[in-house]
């Protein structure tokens, strides 16, 4: 994923600066509504990039949780039954 935002990165920068050097040479307006369509549009991008790693990192963070609550459940349950077998040999 690290790679993939490095390109996505180095491309934001491409796309913002050919936009700008494109509005700077050009004085039509259509290049100038265009370019700032573009520069607004790539830190977007990048933010719902971050957004969309943030989200896979919660749910793999999620299923770690999930695994060790069935694994402590699981020795919970395992306890109780020594408990109730304890209890059974100090009545004696």
């Amino acid at each position: 994923m690290g790679l993939f935002i490095g390109h996505l990165a180095t491309t934001l920068r491409t796309s913002v600066g050919t936009s700008l050097t494109s509005m700077m040479l050009e004085a039509n307006p259509l290049v100038y509504w265009a370019g700032g369509l573009s520069c607004a549009v790539a830190p977007y991008a990048a933010y719902q990039q971050s957004k969309l790693t943030d989200i896979n990192a919660l749910k793999q963070t999620h299923e770690a949780l999930k695994n060790q609550l069935d694994n402590l459940t699981a020795e919970n349950e395992r306890l109780k039954s020594c408990v109730a077998s304890l209890e059974e040999t100090a009545e004696r």
